[in-house]
């Protein structure tokens, strides 16, 4: 129990696990580093899951946890017989999801106050640097798998932006919750998001973050406060896959043809339609989880995935995983709920909407989508190590307070 004190008061600690569960793409192109990095993961992956097993049975009421491994079961299954699969592939994609979410599960129980303060850290330097690089690099780092030079410090925009949400909620959680007024770093976060999606011209990012102002802003008045549920990412996700996916000729269509647009301008419904004929083929239990390589086989469409989470899911464990993530997020919001008036909830809200709008038209961080799910499930962990903290602040302010008047 001590040295699980001692790693997680260690916002240095905390900052190199982080690093190792979201490394800068840039960094992962060199193989040396790449290879410290795999190492790295796994290390912090070992150390992590040790920790949470100390505290397994606080971590099981959370029927959250029990349905995250029950959907990785799932894929596990999926990816075994499947002839498509990848084992090594599955491997690196359900370590860095069950390593941040077991340290979300742990920051939360033992020290939230410090570990949002190294997220805090860690993703607005990732995001503030990666914004500078495209200034510094105007004709960007390092090409794309199709050659393409469109890469910066956190790899394509729209892989990049991704970070951008994540540091943009965490930023709002550390001046609500923590610092209770605005910071120079926040702005900067803030700041620097609207400046990347803009000046590199993101459809997605722009439209994630007008949504975002706006949910910020009417955040300041008090019935839509009472409003944002956790839930509705769910149904933002779910609704936005049957409208733009599975029911685009007939309500996307119509109004794209009224503004004088082609529907598939964006080329994203020929990747999801070639995605869906090639999940009818597997339906219940997918293909198991491929590498883009072997995607980019199966569908001979150049790029590594179908552009859509819920899609890209769908193809690797069938209607089944999609049933049982479905089941998951529903989870984390139901243990929220004792939360669901507090600041750092309301955050976390608008961060996952967000979040979900994006990866309506994009696939890929399947770690992220997971560790906002779980920051969700342990709101009220979260809310209540930060008010102790607040509570043990006044307390030695007000003991100094009374020995200097003596």
């Amino acid at each position: 129990m001590a040295l699980q004190k001692q790693i997680l008061n260690s916002k240095l600690i905390i900052i190199l696990l982080l690093f190792a569960f979201f490394p800068p793409a840039y960094l992962g192109r060199i193989a040396v580093i790449n290879l410290a990095l795999d190492a790295l993961k796994l290390a912090g992956f070992i150390m992590i899951f040790a920790l949470f097993m100390v505290d397994i049975k606080k971590h099981l009421k959370k029927p959250f946890n029990i349905l995250l491994i029950v959907l990785l079961a799932e894929l596990l299954l999926s990816t075994l017989i499947s002839k498509y699969a990848s084992l090594y592939y599955y491997i690196s994609t359900v370590v860095p999801i069950l390593g941040i979410c077991f340290l979300t599960g742990e920051i939360a129980l033992h020290n939230p106050y410090t570990g949002l303060k190294s997220m805090y850290i860690y993703f607005s330097a990732c995001v503030l640097i990666n914004t500078a690089t495209i200034f510094l690099f105007p004709n960007a780092m390092y090409a794309n798998n199709r050659g393409i030079w469109v890469c910066w410090f956190l790899g394509e925009d729209n892989s990049g932006y991704i970070y951008y949400i994540v540091a943009s909620t965490v930023a709002m959680i550390y001046t609500q919750c923590i610092s209770k007024k605005a910071t120079v770093l926040s702005f900067l976060v803030w700041g620097a998001s609207f400046v990347f999606t803009f000046y590199r011209d993101i459809g997605t990012g722009k439209a994630c973050q007008i949504i975002w102002a706006v949910l910020v802003l009417g955040y300041q008045f008090e019935w839509i406060r009472r409003f944002l549920k956790a839930r509705y990412v769910l149904y933002v996700i779910a609704g936005g896959f049957v409208a733009l996916v599975l029911l685009r000729s007939s309500i996307i269509a119509p109004i794209a043809s009224a503004l004088g647009r082609n529907v598939t301008i964006t080329g994203r419904t020929l990747l999801w339609d070639r995605a869906l004929i090639r999940i009818k083929e597997k339906p219940l239990l997918g293909f198991g989880l491929c590498t883009g390589e072997k995607y980019n086989e199966l569908m001979n469409t150049m790029v590594l995935s179908a552009h859509n989470w819920l899609l890209m899911l769908m193809f690797y464990g069938g209607i089944v995983a999609v049933v049982l993530f479905s089941l998951t997020v529903i989870c984390a919001c139901r243990d929220a709920k004792p939360a669901r008036s507090s600041l750092f909830y309301r955050c976390m809200v608008i961060g996952l909407i967000v979040l979900a709008v994006r990866f309506l038209v994009e696939a890929g961080a399947m770690h992220i989508m997971f560790m906002m799910l779980a920051m969700i499930a342990y709101s009220n962990e979260f809310t209540q190590g930060l008010k102790n903290v607040q509570v043990k602040k006044l307390s030695f302010k007000n003991g100094n307070r009374l020995l200097r008047r003596k």
